[in-house]
């Protein structure tokens, strides 16, 4: 019997760090124990084609209207379809660079559109499906998979208490309201606090 495949679709980005790890990569390792699972980018020539091949189909908050007919497809076919709300799109740090094309209307209608006409949505945080869950009857949070990082941290002999923090430019203020928390604790010799963004 053949396994079930799935397809994560996602917007260009690189595929050796950040949210393609802990969104795609590793949560895709954990399914391909009992699925066949693939991931593409809509740079892939055939990417739409793919989409309505797959038996299910997770969209990684693309803003395409190109999606709608292929959602439409996909539910004639049969076919699962998941959109993914992975950031508040409604209220988008001034800092990220995106924030001016989340913050048009046509594109929130369009992520909400799409949102609603999926199977099913999920969410990388609870602060998400709490806001964003009336969308669709179904979802589910799967938060990020940060316990995957382990093997890509140095490893410290040290017994110091090691915090960090990594985000995206649009995270650059929640980053400096927390270091002033953290700062504190940094001052003392048993812990150590890294930030990059």
């Amino acid at each position: 019997m053949p396994k079930l495949s799935i397809l994560f679709l996602g917007h260009p980005q690189p595929r050796d760090r950040g949210d393609w790890l802990h969104r795609v990569r590793w949560p895709g390792r954990a399914l391909a124990t009992k699925a066949s699972v693939h991931a593409i980018q809509t740079t892939h020539p055939d990417w739409v084609k793919r989409a309505l091949a797959a038996d299910v189909l997770v969209v990684l908050m693309l803003v395409d209207s190109i999606l709608s007919e292929v959602i439409c497809q996909r539910r004639q076919a049969g076919k699962a379809t998941v959109f993914e709300i992975s950031d508040d799109f409604s209220a988008v740090a001034q800092a990220n660079p995106l924030a001016r094309y989340y913050g048009r209307p046509e594109v929130q209608a369009l992520i909400r559109r799409l949102a609603e006409n999926s199977d099913a949505l999920q969410f990388s945080s609870r602060f998400l499906a709490t806001k964003f869950s009336s969308l669709n009857s179904k979802s589910l949070v799967c938060l990020n998979q940060l316990h995957s990082l382990e093997p890509y941290l140095p490893h410290s002999r040290s017994n110091r208490l090691r915090i960090g923090w990594a985000g995206s430019q649009g995270h650059l203020e929640d980053a400096r309201q927390l270091a002033l928390w953290i700062g504190r604790w940094a001052r003392h010799s048993e812990v150590q606090w890294s930030l990059m963004c």
